[in-house]
């Protein structure tokens, strides 16, 4: 009769011990389960900041696009500008060779007139 209680207390023991495990691994279950839910969380606010920066990414890819645009005009009209000043240089040049001969001219007739007195 002797081995009956103590196979009652093995049996209790081997319960006991699992029951043990049991709580052990819920917890261990619990404590993971809560730092799922808590990455969850983080990972939606990462793509919550991801979409935004995605979307401020394509504004701010749209005004670099208007911008370079504007630069090509500007560029163009200072190409324009460039060949304007260009012409007109050369006009000068023109005109100051012109004046240049008048003032020689002028020059040559003033001294022919003090001659002439």
């Amino acid at each position: 009769m002797a081995l009956r209680p103590i196979g009652v207390y093995l049996l209790t023991m081997e319960a006991l011990h699992a029951q043990k495990k049991t709580v052990y691994h819920v917890r261990k279950m619990s404590q993971l389960a809560s730092e799922a839910a808590s990455l969850t969380t983080l990972a939606g606010e990462e793509l919550e900041s991801s979409i935004e920066l995605g979307e401020k990414a394509a504004v701010e890819s749209e005004q670099g696009l208007e911008l370079q645009s504007t630069s090509i005009e500007l560029e163009l009209d200072a190409e324009s500008e460039f060949a304007k000043a260009a012409g007109e240089a050369a006009l000068a040049e023109e005109y100051s060779g012109q004046a240049e001969m008048l003032h020689e001219k002028a020059a040559k007739k003033a001294a022919e007139s003090e001659i002439a007195f």
